[in-house]
């Protein structure tokens, strides 16, 4: 409790990193978490393995604005050339305002990309991933399927009962949601 809150194990970035803040590089990494729905597209966590060719190896947050197939956005597990803008995470800009960076540095993550082109490499998934990535095409077959029979809230809101993660709602809805408990 009382290290991790000084902020001992949050990820430490190299000086010779920080040239690659706020440019358009091309990133290989192992996508490292399930896709999380929010208002402004998806998120999945990954590994950095290299940015332009030179080794990097940091947690990342990827992000994909919306009306990205998300089909076609890599699994847990495997490698992938992530195209677009790496930036550092956000400090809080007022007093007792969500800082990013704090928000990130606790899960040991050091920055975000803002994809605009993904490629999955074609390595072979590792054994060790194998269960996220079987978890991830069962959640992601289950919310195709029910955003093809259901209107887009209703959808959501099944996908959140029967998975436990419920996408991004409508402002009225997750009101109702977070107020019903």
């Amino acid at each position: 409790g009382g290290l991790h809150a000084r902020g001992v194990f949050a990820p430490m970035v190299r000086n010779e990193d920080l040239a690659f803040d706020r440019r358009e590089v091309a990133v290989e990494a192992v996508i490292a978490g399930s896709l999380r729905e929010d208002r402004s597209g998806w998120k999945a966590e990954a590994v950095a393995r290299s940015v332009n060719g030179r080794p990097f190896v940091y947690g990342i947050v990827v992000h994909w604005m919306r009306g990205i197939d998300v089909g076609a956005l890599p699994l847990p597990g495997q490698a992938a050339r992530l195209d677009g803008w790496l930036r550092r995470p956000r400090l809080a800009r007022n007093p007792g305002a969500f800082g990013e960076r704090d928000f990130l540095a606790e899960r040991g993550l050091a920055w975000v990309l803002e994809a605009r082109e993904t490629a999955a490499l074609g390595e072979p998934v590792a054994w060790t991933w194998l269960p996220w990535y079987g978890a991830e095409r069962l959640h992601r077959c289950v919310s195709r399927r029910l955003r093809a029979r259901l209107v887009a809230d209703d959808a959501r809101l099944l996908e959140g009962f029967m998975l436990g993660y419920k996408g991004a709602l409508s402002i009225p809805l997750n009101r109702a949601v977070r107020d019903a408990g």
